[in-house]
């Protein structure tokens, strides 16, 4: 999985702005906009509308939403429970050496 698509895809629906974006993630633009045209790529659908005025999302895009924020947080729960077992291995193996 490529959480980081996901993640850019969610800071891009709340800055609507492709630089901004850019900035927080301290990813260059363009690196935004192949991870965005990566997930569209995976999708076969617009995720956003650029213009002047700025980025909004499309349908396709409004209806991923709740997915990606799902998928973001499932990645972050899989990591801690991935984290706390290798906790639990180190401290098993200092009770039971081989």
């Amino acid at each position: 999985m490529q959480i980081d698509l996901i993640e850019t895809f969610l800071d891009l629906m709340e800055t609507r702005s492709f630089n901004r974006t850019a900035d927080r993630l301290n990813i260059t633009q363009s690196t935004v906009s192949h991870r965005v045209k990566a997930l569209e790529a995976q999708f076969n659908r617009k995720l956003f509308t650029r213009n002047k005025g700025g980025t909004a999302p499309t349908a396709s895009g409004l209806r991923f939403l709740d997915h990606a924020k799902a998928l973001q947080h499932q990645w972050h729960e899989a990591t801690r429970a991935v984290e706390n077992a290798g906790t639990y291995e180190r401290s098993d193996a200092a009770r039971h050496p081989a």
